[in-house]
């Protein structure tokens, strides 16, 4: 039996998630939460994504949002990757990743660049509200997955 290479390369897609700057975002002239997060998440976990948080955030402080949101974290998938001095440590390079952030610092672009995985960074915009559903539409564009 043949095992096609969409399916192995869909079921084993990670998606990698800043909070800060992400998830929040300058508008309005606050810094708040953007529309569209649990939406984001169903959307992720539909395409075949597991979703982990590459954040300073504690794993109980990422917990503690997402059930004041009312979002199931183990139906959608969502983990949490540990990390230490920079976020690409947390990284697996032979994994099949993105990486959500809006700021990676110049040591972490760095090594994604010698993985030569750069293309796999999506920087979003701290401000704006509208950013979840810019970076949806560009990881739809190149994953082609709706």
């Amino acid at each position: 039996m043949m095992i096609s290479m969409s399916t192995d390369f869909k079921e084993s897609k990670r998606l990698f998630i800043d909070i800060d700057g992400v998830l929040f975002g300058e508008y309005d002239g606050y810094y708040q939460l953007r529309p569209g997060v649990a939406s984001f998440f169903v959307w992720a976990a539909g395409c075949g994504f597991q979703t982990e948080f590459l954040t300073c955030w504690s794993w109980p402080r990422v917990q503690t949002m997402l059930e004041s949101l009312y979002i199931d974290r183990r139906s959608l998938k969502l983990g949490y990757r540990t990390w230490y001095n920079q976020k690409t440590d947390g990284i697996d390079p032979k994994e099949n990743f993105w990486l959500i952030d809006d700021h990676l610092l110049p040591g972490e672009v760095s090594q994604l660049c010698a993985w030569g995985l750069e293309d796999r960074y999506l920087q979003v915009n701290r401000n704006g509200r509208d950013e979840l559903v810019r970076i949806r539409s560009e990881l739809e564009k190149r994953l082609d997955c709706q």
